[in-house]
């Protein structure tokens, strides 16, 4: 019983990192960003129903459970986290990469020698 208050806290507290992001919901730095709102409405009609958030949390509980016990071992946690930061991370690389080519300027000319 302690382990699924601890889990129902934790996706709780998962639910409030929307209202620490910008004011329009995206990264610092411009951006669209899909918060954990948005993800879990599924239907997306602008509204969390309980089967949407309960379906949501049974699916992160499904990818954390790595070895299919119907538990999820701090170990587990800790391996789904890394590998989440992990693709996370390659993300980041791969809209920086992105953006960089968008935001690259035209060559210019060669200046012409002043005479």
């Amino acid at each position: 019983m302690k382990k699924i208050l601890m889990l129902t806290g934790a996706l709780m507290a998962l639910q409030a990192l929307p209202a620490l992001a910008n004011e329009d919901g995206g990264p610092k730095g411009g951006g669209k960003r899909m918060g954990i709102f948005e993800m879990q409405d599924a239907d997306k009609d602008g509204f969390v129903t309980k089967e949407e958030f309960m379906k949501f949390s049974t699916d992160r509980f499904t990818e954390s459970d790595a070895n299919k016990d119907g538990k999820v071992s701090k170990e587990e946690v800790k391996a789904h986290h890394e590998a989440m930061r992990a693709k996370w991370e390659a993300k980041k690389k791969e809209m920086k990469a992105e953006k960089g080519a968008e935001g690259t300027p035209p060559a210019e000319a060669p200046a012409k020698a002043a005479e």
